[in-house]
């Protein structure tokens, strides 16, 4: 007797990948004009909006964070770059 053939496992159908989500920067207000629904960078200026988190807004240009408080108030600090950093190794033993 020859020996019996198994069919081969059914192969697991790819899902698609949903595309993620954005919010809208621009919505058209009441009256017809344009409204920002993001705040722009306080230190690069127009056209660098801030991303909005649970308790801060950040700015991926520069780092700029303001976290929000409780009562609504804005808390700023530093973006990355200010901020005091652990030498380099190769810094270190330079002479």
């Amino acid at each position: 007797m020859g020996k019996k053939r198994r069919p081969a496992p059914r192969k697991e159908k790819v899902k698609k990948k949903k595309k993620a989500q954005r919010k809208p920067i621009l919505s058209v207000g009441e009256d017809g004009t344009i409204v920002r629904s993001n705040v722009q960078c306080p230190r690069c200026g127009p056209g660098f909006y801030m991303a909005q988190h649970y308790d801060r807004r950040t700015c991926g240009n520069c780092s700029f964070t303001q976290f929000l408080t409780k009562d609504g108030n804005v808390r700023s600090r530093g973006s990355r770059r200010t901020r005091q950093r652990r030498p380099r190794r190769s810094e270190q033993y330079r002479r």
